[in-house]
């Protein structure tokens, strides 16, 4: 049997749907199931070794007029209608997704729907599903879409990636930032969009903070989304030797390390759900009106909201990061 998935969001979109995708392995274990997604959402699949093939999309958005980019997306366009697959299944209502569902000509075709847009009334779900009527919480939605295709229910793990088996090189690259006898704290200053992050001083203000209890060793991460503040971070926080700064870390060390991890501290972003899946204490900073949808599921995921995510005041961070390491002692 020959199953597609297609979920061409971001890091975080892919990583709330990956419990709901392994379920499909999950039922059917003999299946060739192939998957089409973005790096580096990828990078997970490929090393889980839930899909017999990962097809990369690449990102059109920003790239301006690059023929070997559009190239790519219709190669992997034509390899996956090519591929005539007996079962399709979106897990996004974006119009990308819902033209290659619909070019595969597969014989069941599962997805969420919206109305607001002319690509959505086309009628190319065989099972259509109204994304309107869907639970709000995108990992939900996800599991909705598992449960109209019939596959087996096995979402008790939240973390789904707590229990990933990741290459050797990346596990000792992560064991080098540990400390011995101390508990490692992740600050995660990550966030493509800069409305998202939180301030760098109350990073700066929660590390003094952490730096007190004397049994935490602090690292403070950024990726490439996060060059214009490189510097700063450096300057304020590894310079002033409150924290080490890990910078551009490849993604399964970064996976590896949470794993780890007794906290972290993140915005609503990539990296910040690829630590609740890992099963990581995590406080969760994000606007209250995005609460119901953004938020990762598990009991080891602490909201701290607020109007807006730079209104969130630093000693509500503090507070919850001391909560959790006192329950963890």
């Amino acid at each position: 049997m020959r199953i597609l998935i297609v979920n061409t969001g971001h890091l975080g979109d892919v990583i709330l749907a990956l419990s709901a995708m392994r379920r499909v392995r999950d039922t059917f274990p003999h299946a060739d199931i192939a998957l089409i997604t973005m790096e580096p959402a990828a990078m997970l699949a490929r090393t889980g070794g839930w899909f017999t093939r990962v097809w990369v999309m690449p990102d059109l958005m920003g790239y301006g007029i690059y023929p070997r980019k559009y190239l790519q997306w219709f190669a992997t366009f034509f390899r996956a209608v090519g591929w005539q697959p007996d079962l399709a299944i979106s897990f996004m209502a974006d119009p990308e997704d819902q033209v290659i569902i619909a070019a595969t000509g597969a014989k069941l075709r599962v997805g969420p729907l919206k109305d607001h847009n002319w690509i959505y009334q086309r009628g190319w779900m065989t099972h259509p599903l109204r994304a309107a009527l869907m639970p709000s919480p995108r990992h939900q939605r996800s599991h909705e879409v598992a449960d109209a295709c019939g596959f087996v229910d096995n979402r008790s793990g939240d973390a789904a990636l707590s229990d990933l088996k990741l290459p050797q090189a990346n596990i000792d690259a992560a064991k080098e930032f540990e400390v011995g006898g101390k508990r490692t704290v992740c600050l995660l200053v990550c966030g493509s969009n800069r409305r998202r992050r939180w301030p760098l001083d109350r990073y700066k203000q929660l590390a003094v903070e952490l730096a007190k209890r004397g049994d935490v060793n602090l690292l403070v991460v950024s990726g490439p989304a996060e060059r214009d503040i490189e510097a700063a971070i450096k300057l304020e926080l590894a310079d002033a030797g409150l924290a080490k700064h890990l910078c551009r870390q490849p993604l399964l060390t970064l996976l590896a390390l949470l794993q780890r991890c007794q906290l972290a501290v993140t915005v609503d972003s990539g990296p910040g759900h690829l630590a609740a899946a890992a099963g990581c204490e995590t406080i969760y900073l994000l606007p209250e009106h995005k609460r119901a949808t953004f938020l990762p599921p598990g009991f080891h995921v602490h909201p701290v909201c607020a109007r807006k995510v730079a209104e969130i005041p630093c000693d509500a961070v503090s507070q919850a990061c001391a909560q959790v390491l006192s329950r963890s002692e």
